[in-house]
């Protein structure tokens, strides 16, 4: 049969054994505070890309105009326009 002292034994092996595996309070504080400064440089990085990606297809609307403009005036001119 299992007694208290079996018991205590086995938690103090436990304890003794898995210390390594579990971390403690404190380095879970600071494992949360470096996790927060990754997810708010991903976020600062999110942002800019989507900002990259709005310029590019605005950039790229720009270009399609100029180029629809360029066409035109290049024939009437007698230098054809290669994009």
């Amino acid at each position: 049969m299992i007694t208290t002292g079996d018991i205590k034994k086995l938690a103090q092996y436990l304890t003794e054994t898995l210390k390594d595996v579990f971390v403690t309070k404190e380095e879970f504080k600071a494992l949360d505070g470096k996790i927060d400064k990754l997810q708010t440089s991903v976020d600062g990085i999110a942002a800019s890309n989507n900002t990259f990606n709005q310029e590019r297809l605005a950039n790229t609307n720009r270009t399609d105009k100029l180029e629809t403009w360029a066409k035109p005036v290049g024939n009437k001119v007698g230098i054809p326009f290669r994009p």
